[in-house]
């Protein structure tokens, strides 16, 4: 099994799987993929097509960083795909390209590390076709994350114990990684390599030819720095973003964790499941975050003999870590979560315990290919043992027989599923032993059929994993063809979509996935209006600014509707109705995103909110500002004014206002820091209005008004990003001289015939 050969092995699994997918004429979109991912993908590739940075989105959530987000992979460079090739088709190419890439680094990973190519097979396929993977589909972020954490465990553990340029590698991956926006997987990822470094830093004899143990963990910081430097351009931007958000604030994760029994998931994974479906995947109950987090019996079985059986104390530690993912898992439902959280706070930021799930998806496979090899040397070594093999195996299919019973009564499915497991483990087991005890043919087409039933295993365990629908309801423009009216002009209006059918779109669960789609489309729910192009009020921002997020919150959580003044203020225009979320009605009284004239109002910031979302606000007459801005605002008196004309761009809007007297121009847009503004060519304060919004002073007469969105932790990132790498492409062209390649050669020769007995320990 060579890497070609795997690679290729690889593709036709994944073609047999996912067909229609990669042909085009299907595509995924349960949960976030059509919700966010696809609409995000859409609007990066709408800003690429315009020459845009996408730094601001002022489409939703009346305007917000979106680069910063760090989720949405502005930055990772390998979005040029789906901004340039066609959607959904090309996102999807994306999200399955980064599981090939997952399982050849797995791939890669093992068959070095334990020179077995066999073992090294089998855990690129688990890998790449296991609950996990197939669920993380409809988040990319999350996919890339996955597809790069093997080669950066590949290519880090050199970096380390021999330093110098095997370092470029790990910190190119380590960065790519790092600008996917899943920070927990990615802090995930570090343990490992953590606990890989420990390993070698107590190991005894000592690793050899790597220098002093300082020497180690000095390499590891380098390599730390060095990638986060890479990925610069994303961190900074991303750290100034958390500090204006609403994430700043604590809270509990007792949301979407593993219940008390969901152990019993990992054996059969349809266990206290909602009932099967060709549409949507059978959820675990009281979890709704991944889909599955099965990862198969058959690695399991291996990864069981890789911990029981071996001396190492890596395998070990990576043993205990994928129990401590697990239990953590559960939550505020197990002692364990509550305890740590108490001694690492920051792990309350953490929403989702159910994450910790991600990491075991490579820690099994890792083992399992680990558990191969091991038999394959007792067999060799003759210290074989029937025993080693029976106790886990065994084990196992005794506890999946127990859980399916257990599950029988009131979901009759949990029997059926635990029996197709017990096949496939059964298979499994049978292709195993045809693959170690007959050496020649025989064991190659044991072990390509070993790999199939993995694949097998890990595609069919959940009825519909990663469902799938036709690609042509992702068309863009179906709003303004369903209402038969121009789309809402960013700059000029906005819609809003209540209270009422913001709860009806969230809960009520609509048959058939097209149906599901098109009318969250027509709704403009969630990030779907980016599809379109139309702002709104509201947004699915992951970080929107604390301000703006006040006001959202005093309307969507305690049904404030009754606010038409701050509805006319921000331009908003068309409102959907409960009884029938994709019919929306116009309200004649918007007014246009800038105004002039309005005079200046104070009041305590306690009281900004309330003043502002009370029906006797009049966004035409009055603007509200904190008490402390009463001496750097005068303009307490209406001024008549006009705006003559205007244009608007993601990050910049210009204007042109005629104002009888000095007055105030409001911008119904959210209030960022990053925002500069310029009147007639010269700098000007640009203040925070109507608790959550913009102004600018103008001067009496005609003025050229410009506000330009300027992040500097963008503009400081990537030039550490561009130095840093230019640095490594320095350090590599240098390293790579023949010259230099040859000293290399003659030192590790001389290393090798001067310590023969300590390179072969």
């Amino acid at each position: 099994m060579t890497p070609a050969r795997f690679a290729v092995f690889l593709l036709i699994l994944l073609g047999a799987s996912f067909p229609a997918v990669l042909s085009g004429s299907k595509s995924f979109w349960y949960s976030d993929f059509s919700a966010m991912a696809l609409p995000v993908a859409q609007h990066l590739q709408s800003s690429f097509w315009q020459g845009e940075w996408p730094l601001w989105n002022p489409l939703s959530n009346c305007g917000a960083p979106f680069l910063a987000q760090w989720g949405t992979l502005a930055c990772y460079p390998f979005s040029l795909l789906f901004a340039v090739a066609p959607l959904p088709w090309s996102l999807n190419l994306f999200a399955l390209g980064h599981i090939f890439l997952g399982g050849m680094g797995m791939f890669c990973l093992l068959r070095r590390w334990t020179a077995h190519p066999g073992s090294a097979a089998v855990a690129g396929v688990a890998y790449a076709f296991n609950g996990v993977s197939l669920s993380c589909l409809v988040w990319p972020n999350y996919t890339v994350a996955l597809g790069w954490l093997p080669w950066l465990v590949l290519t880090a553990r050199p970096a380390w114990l021999e330093g110098g340029r095997r370092l470029i590698a790990p910190v190119v991956i380590g960065g790519l990684q790092m600008l996917t926006g899943a920070p927990e997987l990615i802090l995930l990822t570090w343990v490992v390599l953590g606990v890989t470094l420990l390993s070698d830093l107590t190991s005894r004899p000592p690793v050899p030819h790597v220098g002093t143990r300082p020497a180690l963990a000095g390499r590891f910081v380098m390599l730390v720095v060095l990638t986060a430097a890479v990925a610069a351009v994303q961190l900074l931007p991303f750290a100034e973003l958390l500090a204006q958000s609403h994430r700043m604030g604590d809270f509990k994760p007792t949301r979407w964790a593993i219940p008390a029994w969901g152990w019993a998931n990992l054996l059969v994974p349809t266990f206290r499941s909602g009932p099967p479906s060709d549409e949507i995947p059978q959820m675990q109950l009281g979890q709704g975050f991944l889909n599955s987090y099965y990862l198969g019996l058959g690695p399991m079985f291996l990864a069981c003999i890789a911990v029981l059986w071996t001396r190492d104390r890596l395998l070990r530690g990576l043993g205990c870590l994928t129990l401590f993912c697990w239990w953590m898992a559960m939550g505020e439902n197990s002692l364990l979560h509550p305890w740590v959280a108490s001694v690492v706070p920051a792990l309350h930021k953490m929403q989702y315990p159910v994450k910790f799930t991600l990491l075991p998806a490579f820690l099994i496979p890792f083992l399992a290919a680990h558990g191969w090899a091991m038999v394959d040397r007792w067999l060799d070594s003759g210290w074989f043992r029937w025993r080693r093999l029976l106790i886990p195996y065994a084990g196992l299919a005794l506890l999946v027989a127990a859980v399916a019973w257990w599950g029988t009564p009131g979901g009759e499915w949990a029997w059926s599923n635990g029996l197709a497991r017990l096949g496939c483990l059964g298979l499994f087991g049978l292709c195993f032993w045809g693959c170690i005890y007959r050496p020649g043919p025989t064991s190659g087409v044991a072990l390509i059929l070993a790999c199939g039933v993995i694949a097998f295993d890990g595609t069919t365990h959940n009825q519909t994993l990663a469902p799938q629908m036709n690609a042509g309801a992702f068309s863009p423009g179906a709003w303004p063809a369903a209402n038969g009216v121009p789309r809402p002009v960013p700059g000029e209006e906005r819609v809003f979509i209540p209270p009422a059918v913001e709860k009806v779109m969230s809960t009520v669960r609509l048959s058939g996935a097209e149906n599901r789609v098109v009318t969250r489309h027509l709704a403009l729910w969630s990030h779907l209006n980016l599809a379109d192009g139309i702002a709104k009020v509201n947004g699915s921002s992951t970080l929107p600014i604390r301000l703006q997020r006040d006001l959202e919150r005093e309307i969507y959580k305690f049904g404030n509707t009754n606010c038409t003044g701050l509805l006319d203020f921000l331009g908003v225009a068309w409102v959907n109705l409960p009884e029938d979320p994709t019919r929306w009605i116009r309200r004649p009284t918007a007014r246009g995103w800038l105004q002039v004239g309005a005079a200046a109002r104070f009041d305590t910031e306690s009281n900004l909110v309330e003043r502002v979302l009370s029906p006797s606000f009049t966004p035409g007459e009055e603007v509200w500002f904190p008490d402390s801005a009463r001496a750097t605002t005068p303009w307490t008196s209406r001024v008549n004014g006009r705006i003559t004309a205007s244009s608007f761009r993601s990050d910049r809007i210009t204007a042109s206002a005629d104002m009888a007297a000095p007055g105030l121009l409001t911008i119904a847009q959210s209030y960022s820091p990053y925002w500069k503004a310029w009147v007639n060519g010269k700098p000007v304060p640009l203040v925070r209005a109507n608790h959550a919004f913009q102004a600018v002073p103008l001067p009496a007469g005609l003025s050229r008004v410009e506000l330009r969105y300027i992040d500097p932790g963008f503009r400081l990132g990537l030039g550490i990003t561009l130095t840093t790498l230019t640095g490594l492409g320095l350090w590599a062209a240098a390293a790579g001289r023949p010259g230099q390649r040859a000293k290399e050669q003659d030192r590790e020769r001389g290393e090798a015939e001067a310590t023969p007995q300590r390179l072969a320990a």
